[in-house]
Order: structure tokens, then C-alpha cells, then sequence
């Protein structure tokens, strides 16, 4: 009787889960209706047995149904399309003072990033996103700093106005916004008078500021966004003088290529290209540098929402997507063959469809959210942001046996993983 309830009952949340995938309000409801009238069918000792299983075998483990249940309330929430989401924010006020009406639009919102692209929405996503942290709360300060008048470095000027002109995609006046919102970044940050702490214009900044413009967003609202990317998703990789922030995170990048992709971290040592080099468009840039507009701004809907664990989960997402030759196993590559990883990957991000990026973020949510994913927990497991905070704390001390120390703890758990997915196929 146990084992027939237990199939049913897990039967139900995966219609469940599947019909809320789906986006469908009302389908939804009704197999959540479906399972509040089983459930209240089982007697009492049954019901606590099924909300109490626990084990290898046990699919929807507690953390799982608890993940259905935060994405069923953020269906009820967004009604299943980014204009009843908005009209929600609406009611809420562009910057909800209510903790609990914040927290349930950032749920909703994220869970409609990776099901479809916010579209007409996405400004108001943007904004929404950049304005509840504490560069949000700074929108009025930065946004006089872009009608202050400053006497500049021309040659820093200089600079600005060639790499504003070398962005892809842009008319004259957004390049013209980019290097007025340059401007606005330096004048709001004067210079500390310390030689390690960078307060002035770095190269690569410019694709930056490049994203919220084509996205469409004004020039004190591009401020706002480029802020908060700078302070929150790229923290301190362009601060510091000697790009020491970004090259631990290049560090912690390498260290999951190692346990994740071995084939393809082999091939980097023989053709001895340097991590930080592959990691320059996905850490500095935030995937601006090589892909098209589109693909940028569709990427940028769950990077602002994620914050930068999502940056290493979309790159590692997008090298089994596009370079599957280095990465799955079986996959017939020829070690002589001519074959340059670094311009094969610019080639290939640079012709990517929205098809394939939309995968890529599928299975970013999956390698993000882990037990309680679709396909629980496969692959990095629901330790990967636990994992990035580790990495990043051992690649502080730059010992050359950092890697094999930082990753000792999860390698039981990647063994676990990669034997169970064998044993389902």
C-alpha cells in the first residue's frame, strides 16, 4: 500500500512540475488540485511517511518539494507571462519596501527568466533587479553626477570615445551615452589617493555600459545598471590595479573546468592557452564581447537575478553547448586535428541561436538550483554556489596544490553524481 501511494504521490508532482514548467496557470491549478485531493485521501501515518521519506531512492526529496512549492507560488505571482509580473511590480511599487513583496517578485521574476525572455519588460526587469540592492539605492546620487560638469584627462577621453566607437550595434548617440556614462562612473568615484584601488576608466568597462543602453534604457538608468554590475557581478575585477580579483576568479574557473570538463582542460594545457584568456568575455564582459546583442541581453535577464554564481554556471553550460567535442565524453575528436579552442569558441558564440542559449540557461537553473532542479541535482549538485565560495577562498592563497585542496570536498559528491547519471542510462 506504501510503495502504491509513494508512486502516485510522485506521480502527481511530476504532472505538477511539469504543467507549472509549462507556464499554465490553469493547468497547473488543476494538478495541484489533483494532489491536495490525494493527499487528503491517505491516512494520517501515509501522509507523514511521505512527507518524512528520505534517501538515495527517494526522488522528490524534501529541498525538491519545497523548490515546486516556491516556483508554484511564483506562478500564482506572474500568472505565467512577464506583463501580469509587471503589473504585480506596478502594485508593489517600482522599489517594494516590503521585504516579503521584494522577495516574492525576485522569485517570480526569476522563475520566468528561464522559461522565456522578459521581451517589452525587460527594462522594467532591469531596473527592478539593480534596485534592490544598495547601488539601487544610490540612483538619485549617480544620476547628478551625469550633469556635473568635471575637467577630464582628454586622453582618457580619448580612450573612451574610441572603444564607445568600436562597440558593435551601436548608433552614434547611444556611443555618445556610453562615454556620457563613463564620465558619470569616474565623476562619482574620486580618486582615493590609494595606487592599488583603480577609480578611473579600464577598457572593457565600455561593453559594460554598452548592455543596459541596447536594452533601451536611458542614460541615468545605464548608470544605475552599470553600477550595479560593477559592484555586484564583476566585484573588484576592475579595481584593482593589478586585476588581482580577476585573476583568482580566473582561478576558480579553471578549477571547475579540471573536475567538470578534463578533456577540454587538457586540450588548454597542449595548446597552451592561458585560462585567463578564455575567462576574459565571460568574467570581464559578461558575454558582450563576442556574442550578439541579443544573446548578451538574454544572458544579462539571469545574470542580474543570480548574481555572479550564474556567470560561471552559464559558461560552463555554454562550453557543453558549444564546444562538445572537448567536453563529452565519446565525442570523436582528433588530438592532431587543426583546431585553435580559442578561435573555434568566438566563432561559434558568435554565430549562437537564441535555441541554444536558451538551453544553456535550462541547465544553468539545473546546475544552480540542484536537489531541487528537474533533474535532481545531476552534475554539480545543489553545492555549486558553496562550491564557488570555497574556490574562491583557496585561490586567495595561490599555492599550486590549491585546486586538488578546494576541490577535495566535493569530490565525493561528483563521483555520486556521475555514477548515479550512469546507472539511469
Amino acid at each position: 500500500m506504501e510503495n502504491q501511494a509513494t508512486a502516485q504521490f510522485e506521480d502527481c508532482l511530476v504532472a505538477l512540475d511539469r504543467a507549472i514548467q509549462s507556464g499554465d496557470r490553469e493547468v497547473s491549478g488543476r494538478r495541484h488540485k489533483e494532489l491536495c485531493t490525494f493527499v487528503r485521501t491517505l491516512s494520517i501515518d501515509l501522509r507523514v511517511a511521505l512527507e518524512r521519506a528520505h534517501g538515495p531512492n527517494v526522488r522528490w526529496t524534501l529541498e525538491r518539494r519545497r523548490q515546486l512549492k516556491q516556483r508554484w507560488d511564483s506562478l500564482q505571482l506572474h500568472g505565467g507571462s512577464w506583463a501580469c509580473w509587471r503589473q504585480r511590480l506596478r502594485v508593489a511599487g517600482e522599489r517594494p519596501r516590503n521585504p516579503a513583496s521584494k522577495d516574492a517578485l525576485v522569485e517570480a521574476a526569476r522563475d520566468l527568466a528561464y522559461s522565456r525572455p522578459p521581451d517589452t519588460h525587460r527594462c522594467a526587469l532591469w531596473l527592478f533587479c539593480t534596485s534592490v540592492s544598495e547601488v539601487g539605492g544610490q540612483a538619485n546620487t549617480l544620476a547628478k553626477s551625469l550633469s556635473a560638469e568635471v575637467d577630464f584627462d582628454e586622453a582618457l577621453c580619448e580612450q573612451m570615445r574610441l572603444d564607445a566607437c568600436r562597440t558593435p550595434n551601436l548608433t552614434e548617440p547611444q556611443q555618445e551615452m556610453v562615454v556620457k556614462v563613463l564620465h558619470a562612473h569616474c565623476n562619482a568615484r574620486p580618486s582615493s589617493g590609494d595606487d592599488t584601488v583603480v577609480t578611473h576608466y579600464v577598457q572593457g568597462m565600455h561593453m559594460l555600459a554598452a548592455c543596459p543602453i541596447l536594452a533601451g534604457l536611458c542614460e541615468a538608468e545605464t548608470l544605475q545598471v552599470f553600477e550595479f554590475v560593477l559592484d555586484v557581478l564583476c566585484p573588484g575585477y576592475y579595481a584593482d590595479a593589478d586585476f588581482g580579483t580577476f585573476q583568482r576568479d580566473a582561478k576558480v574557473l579553471e578549477a571547475l573546468i579540471v573536475q567538470k570538463m578534463p578533456r577540454l582542460e587538457a586540450a588548454l594545457k597542449t595548446e597552451g592557452m592561458p585560462m585567463q584568456l578564455l575567462a576574459f568575455d565571460p568574467l570581464l564582459c559578461l558575454f558582450s564581447h563576442y556574442a550578439p546583442g541579443s544573446v548578451a541581453l538574454r544572458i544579462w535577464d539571469v545574470l542580474l537575478l543570480e548574481r555572479d554564481a550564474a556567470i560561471f554556471a552559464v559558461f560552463l553550460c555554454l562550453l557543453e553547448l558549444l564546444l562538445p567535442e572537448l567536453v563529452a565524453s565519446g565525442c570523436g575528436f582528433d588530438d592532431e586535428e587543426d583546431f585553435s579552442i580559442m578561435e573555434c569558441l568566438r566563432e561559434r558564440t558568435a554565430a549562437i541561436t537564441m535555441d541554444v542559449v536558451e538551453e544553456a540557461l535550462k541547465r544553468t537553473r539545473v546546475l544552480l538550483d540542484g536537489e531541487g532542479s528537474e533533474h535532481g541535482g545531476a552534475g554539480l549538485g545543489s553545492n555549486f554556489r558553496q562550491q564557488l565560495r570555497t574556490l574562491r577562498e583557496a585561490a586567495e592563497g595561490g599555492s599550486t596544490a590549491w585546486i586538488d585542496t578546494a576541490l577535495a570536498p566535493f569530490r565525493m559528491l561528483w563521483v555520486t553524481d556521475e555514477s548515479d547519471n550512469r546507472s539511469k542510462k
